[in-house]
């Protein structure tokens, strides 16, 4: 299958979810998430399990995001990990702790939430409400036949406006949201790699002109870094009602970027065809609110684009 179609294929529902999201969803936090059952196999002695924490590496304030504890079980020496396929000694639950940075290299104290895990994987949904830097913990008691290691991982929230619509992150991928401070917004994901240098600036003249000029927003054009991904980068570009003054379709995305195989692009996208590596634009969709989702494919590779609605 190619890149394309699996970032389709993500994108399916990524792109039914968005023309929906303006108010932002809160979980209460100290929630109990639903829960089935998982376990190490019986030995000599507790049985080694790691845990793994998967999250976002970006969210949003007061937005519900998804972080997921998987469970390996260590066989024995030679043999490596393996995922646990049945219950085989108790079920194990997970204490997911939650910590917000005090500014001094330290955390307050947590917020807590517990899940047994189901298929090996505990799911927590989960939101915070200020804007900061946090670390994850996870743990799970040791038990006559289980022992459990602990592991950490780290997210930054960011603070949009509860009325600012923006796109959410698809789950398991790595992602970036940032905002303009005025109406727009962008998430960005790929399969790997990080995003760096994320926000939202003026155009260039290079650009305004190649794209045809016209008026743009302030702070209305997009760069980002992400040097490191080995496949192709997704941006889903969220307009607040106020500039969407004209159909859906009528929107053009400006673009000032390599193409996938290194030449250099400065104009107005296309729409992707089959096959595409990009850059090129995925979808245009709105909703009864009139706020408008655009999503642009990014090639891989180094020398990531500046890019925006016009």
């Amino acid at each position: 299958m190619s890149s394309v179609s699996r970032m389709r294929r993500r994108l399916s529902a990524v792109a039914l979810s968005v023309a929906t999201v303006v108010a932002l969803l809160v979980v209460p936090l100290g929630s109990i998430a639903s829960a089935a059952s998982t376990a190490c196999p019986p030995g000599e002695g507790p049985a080694s399990c790691g845990l793994d924490i998967s999250a976002p590496d970006t969210v949003v304030t007061f937005q519900t995001f998804t972080v997921q504890v998987s469970i390996t079980t260590f066989v024995g020496e030679g043999v490596g990990p393996t995922l646990p396929s049945s219950d085989l000694c108790s079920p194990a639950r997970v204490t997911l702790n939650v910590y917000k940075s005090d500014g001094e290299g330290g955390w307050n104290l947590p917020t807590s939430y517990t899940a047994n895990a189901s298929a090996s994987v505990a799911t927590f949904n989960i939101s915070v409400s200020d804007d900061n830097y946090y670390k994850l913990t996870a743990s799970a008691p040791t038990t006559a036949t289980c022992s459990y290691d602990s592991n950490e991982a780290f997210f930054t929230a960011v603070f949009i406006p509860q009325t600012q619509p923006i796109s959410p992150c698809p789950d398991n991928v790595v992602c970036t949201q940032v905002y303009n401070g005025l109406s727009t917004a962008a998430t960005l994901f790929s399969d790997n790699g990080m995003f760096t240098d994320v926000g939202f600036g003026d155009a260039t003249p290079g650009m305004t002109t190649a794209c045809g000029g016209g008026a743009l927003e302030t702070k209305g054009v997009l760069t980002f870094n992400n040097t490191t991904s080995s496949g192709p980068k997704t941006v889903i570009f969220a307009l607040a009602p106020n500039l969407v003054t004209k159909g859906i379709g009528l929107f053009n995305v400006c673009w000032s970027g390599p193409r996938a195989d290194g030449t250099p692009f400065t104009g107005l996208l296309s729409a992707c065809g089959k096959n595409a590596t990009g850059p090129c634009v995925l979808f245009k969709k709105s909703n009864q609110k009139n706020v408008g989702f655009f999503g642009v494919l990014a090639p891989p590779g180094a020398n990531d684009p500046s890019g925006y609605m016009k």
